[in-house]
């Protein structure tokens, strides 16, 4: 799988090098495969996993507590996670969601063993998405449950 992947990325440039221009050939590689290292860097940040976990923008207030993926490699990837969010991040998240507010913490917590999450927060569920935010310690629970491939 490999070699036909190789072939296919190299070849460009190895058929620029043959018409009488290896400097270029190796300019132009290294420079179009320097950019696809800082997009694949720049794409695994924390930041970006959480804005592609949760679907908004993150506010740059927004301090990330945990995050976790895990690929079961049959039913897609999840990503549970805590994060310290004002009350725009969670109507955002509502808005573009669509999640109806429906759970208490107990519903979250097998998820998130180690956490303390507390009874008295405002939970929020669709069939993919899962919230739970505590207001007092302006603390957001998530898990997230998906198929689509990431960018």
């Amino acid at each position: 799988m490999l070699v036909p992947i190789a072939m296919l990325a190299t070849m460009p440039f190895s058929m620029i090098a043959r018409r009488g221009r290896p400097a270029i050939a190796w300019l132009t590689m290294a420079s179009l495969f320097g950019v696809l290292i800082c997009f694949g860097f720049f794409q695994s940040t924390p930041r970006a996993r959480l804005e592609w976990a949760l679907g908004v923008e993150i506010p740059t207030s927004t301090k990330i507590i945990r995050l976790r993926e895990t690929d079961s490699f049959n039913d897609g990837i999840t990503t549970m996670g805590a994060c310290v969010a004002d009350r725009g991040l969670v109507d955002d998240l509502v808005a573009h969601h669509s999640l109806g507010e429906a759970i208490t913490g107990g519903y979250i917590s097998p998820y998130l063993l180690d956490a303390d999450i507390p009874e008295d927060g405002v939970g929020y569920r669709n069939d993919q998405l899962t919230c739970y935010h505590d207001a007092k310690t302006k603390t957001l629970y998530f898990v997230r449950r998906y198929s689509d491939p990431r960018p």
